[in-house]
């Protein structure tokens, strides 16, 4: 019997730059957008994301892309 992966949710989480805490360190907050189709392309994903982060009022750190998937024997 092998393992089988089988995708079943994906999301993505923009992580934007806030600025510096009181110990100069930075500070970031994550924008999570689920729902995001399985079968999508990656540069689609980033498009999308890179175009969000151009509204938002902070600069984007990194874009990441979360995929669940469910293993199962067979």
């Amino acid at each position: 019997m092998a393992a089988a992966l089988t995708k079943v949710s994906s999301s993505v989480v923009i992580v934007i730059n806030t600025g510096k805490d009181a110990n100069g360190k930075d500070t970031s907050k994550k924008l999570n957008l689920g729902a995001v189709t399985t079968t999508a392309a990656e540069q689609d994903i980033y498009d999308v994301a890179s175009a969000i982060g151009n509204i938002l009022n902070y600069p984007v750190q990194t874009i990441q892309k979360v995929d669940n998937s469910l293993l199962t024997n067979e």
